[in-house]
């Protein structure tokens, strides 16, 4: 069986696009299944937070520009102060769990302006058996 002469060079031009192309391939970056950066991402202001509480997953170490009102006497505790923060956005509201390094004295009432990142979800359960769903935020600033 002879075969026909223009196989040859479809044959080397495969070849060469092979011997161009797989080297290229093998050094393109891998994607991870990390999740991106959010902490470069702009802050999240109140009415973003009211729309992320009903996400599945909360973005830690998102940055937050919030204002809000305390909502319950705050917490002394070894490692800072501990609140509830009711913060709108129009007729929607959520409640915060923010962590602040240091003693700040607030009373339940005060409103408060802060800048942090958020810490995650607080889920627990109260003394009369109900539970707690809330977001957390870590603050650096509270004015």
């Amino acid at each position: 069986m002879q075969v026909p002469k223009f196989i040859f060079p479809l044959v080397a031009i495969g070849a060469l696009l092979a011997w161009l192309i797989i080297p290229a391939l093998q050094q393109a970056p891998a994607v991870e299944d990390r999740p991106p950066d959010v902490s470069a991402l702009p802050p999240f202001g109140n009415a973003g937070l009211v729309q992320v509480m009903g996400a599945a997953e909360i973005p830690e170490g998102r940055q937050v520009s919030v204002r809000g009102q305390i909502a319950a006497d705050p917490q002394y505790a070894v490692d800072g102060t501990h609140m509830q923060v009711s913060v709108k956005s129009g007729a929607q509201g959520i409640e915060l769990i923010v962590r602040f390094e240091a003693d700040i004295e607030v009373t339940q009432g005060d409103f408060v302006a802060i800048e942090g990142a958020l810490g995650g979800r607080f889920v627990g359960e109260l003394e009369d058996g109900g539970s707690v769903d809330m977001m957390e935020v870590i603050a650096t600033s509270i004015t």
